[in-house]
């Protein structure tokens, strides 16, 4: 049969017999697994939120700028080289003031 006997902090049932005190090891125990669990929590909503904060403004940029397409690039580089009236060309020079918006 299972009981409580409330005048001496004891639960009883078929298998276990718990005394007060090891009721309250029990749940101080399970209170500081929760408490652990809680800062690792914390932790990584921490983390999410710098990660949050990092990527939002690139993000936003991303949606605002230009769509990229390579076809109209690579004609633009080969205009911009075409028209330089150089045999060679260093890299850096053609693909100057390209920046992020993928412009030549």
């Amino acid at each position: 049969s299972s009981g409580i006997n409330a005048e001496y902090g004891v639960i009883e049932s078929a298998d276990v017999v718990l005394s007060y005190e090891d009721l309250v090891r029990n749940h101080v125990n399970k209170f500081t697994e929760d408490a652990r669990n809680h800062i690792r929590v914390s932790e990584l909503r921490e983390r999410v939120l710098n990660w949050e904060r990092t990527i939002a403004p690139v993000l936003e940029l991303e949606e605002t700028a230009a769509p990229y397409d390579i076809c109209d690039y690579s004609r633009r580089l080969i205009g911009r080289l075409a028209g330089s009236g150089e045999e060679r060309l260093e890299l850096e020079k053609l693909v100057e003031g390209g920046g992020d918006k993928g412009e030549v």
